[in-house]
C-alpha cells in the first residue's frame, strides 16, 4: 500500500482513534439512554466517529497529487483539532476539592508574601 497522501503512522493513529470512539459509543449505549447528558455525549461521539471515517477513507479515491495531499493533511489536522474540542466537551468537570485546595494554596502564598 502506498502512503503518499497519509503516512502509515497517521493512518494507524486514525484507526486507533476510530476503534477507541467505537468502544466508547458501545459502552454509552449500555448506559441510561434517558439521561440528556448521555444522549449529548453519544451525539458528539457519533459525529466524531463519522469525521474519523471520512478522513480515513479520503485517500482511497484520490489521485496522488500534491494538491490532494494538502487536502487530506488539512482534514487530518482538523481531526486532531476536533479531538481537543471533543475531549473538552466530553470530559468530566474537576472535583470541587481541587478548587478548595487551590484557594488554600493561594491564601497561604498571600499570607507568606505579606510577612
Amino acid at each position: 500500500m502506498s502512503y503518499y497522501l497519509l503516512k502509515e503512522e497517521e493512518i494507524f493513529d486514525l484507526h486507533q482513534k476510530y476503534c477507541l470512539v467505537k468502544g466508547i459509543i458501545r459502552s454509552l449505549m449500555s448506559c441510561d439512554r434517558t439521561d440528556p447528558k448521555i444522549e449529548e455525549m453519544l451525539k458528539k461521539h457519533r459525529e466524531y466517529l463519522v469525521q474519523l471515517w471520512q478522513v480515513m477513507n479520503m485517500p482511497t479515491n484520490m489521485l496522488k497529487t500534491p494538491e490532494n495531499r494538502e487536502e487530506v493533511l488539512k482534514a487530518y489536522e482538523a481531526i486532531n483539532d476536533a479531538e481537543h474540542i471533543y475531549t473538552r466537551l466530553t470530559s468530566t468537570s474537576p472535583s470541587p476539592s481541587v478548587g478548595t485546595l487551590a484557594r488554600l494554596r493561594n491564601s497561604l502564598k498571600n499570607l507568606f508574601k505579606k510577612n
